[in-house]
């Protein structure tokens, strides 16, 4: 009786997983760090901003999941319905908005693996395959534009 009930319970507990992992989206396998340009102290600020601005170190505001071994996937606030979104209207510009699914929300990690671990990732936007995020150094935003793996097109820590 013990055992069918502990397996009962287990059982329950692998599909309850298994439905919250599937219901939170391919982003909830990741874990949540600032997204920064890989080695350089400039990170995007998770504060609403449109488009979304690209703050020095102690400025610096919220963390994203932003997974690289699944995907294509969105890029998403941590602990909000917040993901980046591609603004082709707006000039390619990179805004934060509801999470919704669309391919305008999907980014295919391109990553950088060494000592067999994940330390930096380019990505490419699926609603069009030529542009990558990019960090716009004068302006101070993240956009996207033609990728061509320019240090501005790699993020990681």
């Amino acid at each position: 009786m013990k055992l069918n009930r502990t397996i009962a319970i287990t059982a329950a507990s692998v599909m309850t997983a298994a439905l919250g992992f599937i219901g939170a989206g391919a982003a909830s396998a990741a874990t949540a760090e600032p997204f920064c340009v890989d080695r350089v102290d400039v990170c995007a600020n998770a504060r609403g901003s449109s488009p979304v601005a690209m703050l020095i170190g102690e400025g610096v505001t919220g963390y994203w999941y932003a997974d690289e071994t699944h995907g294509p996937a969105q890029i998403q606030q941590a602990h909000v319905d917040l993901c980046l979104q591609l603004d082709h209207d707006g000039g390619n510009v990179i805004i934060e908005a509801k999470c919704n699914g669309a391919s305008y929300q999907k980014w295919q990690g391109a990553s950088v693996v060494e000592n067999g671990q994940i330390v930096s990732a380019s990505y490419i936007s699926q609603w069009d395959k030529n542009l990558c995020l990019t960090y716009n150094e004068s302006r101070e935003i993240l956009d996207a534009v033609t990728c061509n793996s320019a240090w501005y097109q790699v993020f990681g820590s």
